[in-house]
């Protein structure tokens, strides 16, 4: 489980890092610095948050979907360890834990 997480994070990033233009990279900072740091995945710290883990009744939307392929049902949320009942897709906008 952990090791899907950093697989994904050091594909991430791989993708961000690769030799790009000057102009791609002030793209890609532009665009990380308009998310807020309760929008960002918890995991890769790279992406939007657009899934949420569902236990006890309540939803953790803390990361992104690629990420949230690396903790499945069973596995204890990266938030509080409660056990994952369920992955659900958070709509856009509604990210609060």
């Amino acid at each position: 489980m952990l090791k899907e997480a950093a697989r994904v994070r050091e594909e991430r990033v791989a993708q961000v890092c690769r030799p790009v233009g000057a102009e791609a990279i002030a793209a890609l900072m532009n665009d990380m610095s308009k998310l807020g740091e309760d929008e960002i995945c918890v995991i890769c710290l790279s992406a939007p948050r657009q899934c949420g883990f569902v236990h006890a009744g309540i939803t953790h939307s803390i990361v992104c979907r690629p990420c949230s392929k690396a903790i499945p049902p069973g596995s204890p949320c990266p938030l509080c360890r409660q056990h994952v009942e369920e992955i659900v897709d958070i709509p856009e906008g509604q990210t609060e834990t």
